[in-house]
């Protein structure tokens, strides 16, 4: 009932922003204001509603499977909650991200206060437990639209914004019940406390499934030696990605503050609103706990994972190019005529929309059968294919019918070119 009040409440106030009447009163900024704020409080208001349903369903109701979605559809209704979710992080990335995105590129961090409203948010709490706040619901595709709404805004600050959520989804589905006591509690306050995942190394020919920082078990633990690159540079706490003895691959808490730790800048081509580093790891000392999980621990499954959520970021970075193209063409005049009304420039704006909307079903279909619990290797792997070749495509499409202001950063596209070319390349920071 609360949700329905809210959508409808909220309908209305988009409606009115967008018609003729708040346009000749000239209403459409605040009414678009309003449309803002109060999605995003009553966004806060649901999930924190949410959080006491779930309690109350899971103490009187047994789950009904009756009511759940078919295990052999590809189903992409989006919950009403989900729903809220995406809309709430494109408003922020409309009116939040997009016009400090320049000046993040420039200073290599994201300006204090979109920091400061992106964590407002709580994106955290839809990863965390409910004994720790959270709403206890675990999505694949709520991951996935998050990911991509943000990135449509900026890649980097998707990339920093989703990091501490990337980690606690990690600590849920693999985590001791020491680490999760240990870890949890502090990541659900991302203002104080925050941790990444790093994967990616400094070498030719990077491989996830071959990597070169290793760990030694000791005595008391375990030593860790090695270098990962391209990592989000606010992090206290790295989940670090190393090969053990045996050669099977493992995930492992190192804290910034270790002895034989040093963190470095890594200034890099795109992403620059991360504020990527390095880390440099020589015979740093580890606790014994400190592996995250046991035998149940499944890298492919998390390389899968973090491809999902890249794959997402693709999707919302290259429409943001098409966004920004469409009306460009439209109204850029030639020989008396909008450039959109050539056939070479329809045909190449019909074919970026097209490779667009094949990354994005693709992307869906994975996260869909991972919610489901199917196997979703396959999926994953055309999905990652599809947008390694695609979104740099169709970024450097859109560069091309720029012409030579296209090269330039007097249009969002060249940043957004630069942003996309990691795709192919990264699997730092994130986790569906």
């Amino acid at each position: 009932m609360a949700k329905n009040s809210i959508g409808f409440a909220l309908s209305i106030v988009n409606k009115f922003a967008g018609s003729d009447i708040a346009n000749k009163l000239h209403l459409t900024k605040p009414a678009e204001k309003i449309a803002y704020y109060s999605t995003r409080t009553g966004y806060q208001v649901l999930s924190s509603a949410n959080q006491r349903i779930q309690k109350v369903k899971s103490l009187i109701f047994a789950p009904d499977a009756g009511t759940s979605k078919s295990r052999h559809l590809f189903d992409l209704r989006l919950t009403q909650e989900q729903q809220q979710i995406f809309d709430t992080l494109i408003h922020f990335s409309q009116n939040d991200v997009k016009p400090a995105a320049a000046d993040a590129d420039a200073l290599k961090r994201l300006p204090g206060a979109l920091l400061s409203a992106g964590l407002k948010l709580g994106l955290e709490k839809h990863a965390l437990p409910l004994s720790y706040g959270g709403t206890g619901i675990v999505s694949q595709l709520t991951s996935v639209l998050m990911a991509e709404a943000l990135a449509w805004g900026d890649m980097g600050c998707a990339l920093r914004l989703l990091s501490n959520y990337s980690v606690i989804r990690l600590l849920n589905q693999y985590g001791s019940p020491v680490q999760q006591t240990a870890y949890l509690k502090l990541l659900a306050n991302p203002q104080k406390h925050t941790a990444t995942l790093a994967i990616s190394e400094p070498t030719p020919f990077f491989d996830p499934t071959s990597l070169t920082t290793r760990v030694e078990q000791t005595k008391n633990g375990y030593k860790i030696s090695g270098h990962k690159n391209c990592v989000p540079g606010h992090a206290d706490l790295f989940l670090v990605a190393a090969t053990l003895p045996d050669d099977s691959h493992g995930l492992f808490f190192v804290d910034r503050q270790l002895k034989g730790v040093t963190v470095s800048k890594d200034p890099a081509m795109g992403l620059n609103s991360a504020g990527l580093v390095q880390i440099s790891m020589q015979d740093v000392t580890l606790d014994s706990w400190a592996r995250l999980g046991d035998k149940s621990f499944n890298w492919p499954e998390v390389l899968d994972q973090s491809s999902l959520m890249w794959c997402a970021m693709a999707v919302g970075a290259s429409q943001a190019v098409l966004d920004y193209m469409l009306p460009y063409c439209n109204q850029r005049q030639a020989f008396g005529e909008p450039i959109s009304h050539r056939q070479a420039v329809a045909f190449s704006l019909a074919d970026m929309a097209t490779e667009l909307e094949a990354m994005r079903l693709l992307t869906y279909r994975a996260a869909s059968k991972a919610e489901q619990q199917l196997d979703y290797h396959r999926e994953t792997y055309l999905a990652r294919v599809q947008c390694n070749h695609h979104a740099i495509q169709i970024a450097s499409k859109a560069i091309q019918l720029l012409g030579g202001q296209g090269y330039t950063d007097k249009h969002p596209v060249e940043r957004l070119y630069r942003d996309l070319r990691a795709i192919a390349l990264l699997h730092n920071g994130l986790h569906a």
